[in-house]
């Protein structure tokens, strides 16, 4: 997904789960920046190889070697080695670390952020901006939010009519306003799977 304009940054997002895929590029669309996707170790690596990006949102299970590998080929490669990474993951800080460790030494830990799965969509647009314009080093307050996109709290919900999604993210009241509901199907970061909007409180 692509938006390229002044300022705008290339991110790589590596995370085998397309509907995750779709979100994470959707959040990075609004800050103004230019997705590049890759769903496995592989894939990854050739992309930031390629890309030389900003930051890389990487997840830790996935095929090729999970990014465990991603992670250890980037801390051995001088060109990348400096490459600000955001773990999103649904693994702890002190899992991610353990596994991290066992393929590199405790010193190449830096420049490396590590976030639970799951987080809202400004709760991750905040650490997004936190690590491009300051790096990874100190907290970001809990209750950040970004004024140049207050839409992003509300477009939290993909939508699946006739068992097609767009892609698109959608607010509750778009939602409520299609002709289908309420027996279409919904998903956001944190449901384990897609529901029917009767299923949640926030349709009630």
């Amino acid at each position: 997904m692509s938006n390229q304009g002044p300022g705008s940054k290339k991110i790589v997002i590596v995370d085998d789960d397309s509907l995750l895929q779709v979100f994470l590029s959707a959040i990075v669309s609004k800050l103004g920046h230019h997705s590049i996707a890759a769903m496995d170790a592989t894939m990854a690596f050739s992309a930031i190889q390629k890309e030389r990006p900003d930051l890389v949102i990487l997840d830790m299970m996935m095929p090729g070697g999970g990014g465990a590998k991603v992670f250890e080929r980037m801390r051995m490669n001088s060109h990348t080695v400096n490459i600000p990474i955001i773990v999103y993951s649904g693994k702890r800080q002190d899992e991610v670390i353990s596994v991290f460790c066992a393929f590199s030494e405790m010193s190449a830990l830096t420049n490396i952020r590590i976030l639970q799965k799951p987080l809202s969509p400004g709760k991750l647009m905040g650490e997004i901006e936190h690590v491009l314009n300051c790096g990874v080093a100190g907290a970001v307050p809990p209750d950040i939010e970004l004024e140049e996109a207050p839409v992003a709290e509300e477009r939290q919900w993909f939508v699946s009519r006739n068992d097609v999604n767009d892609g698109n993210l959608y607010t509750t009241s778009e939602v409520r306003g299609f002709e289908e509901y309420p027996n279409l199907w919904v998903f956001k970061a944190g449901l384990a799977d897609w529901v029917t909007p009767c299923m949640l409180p926030e349709f009630s």
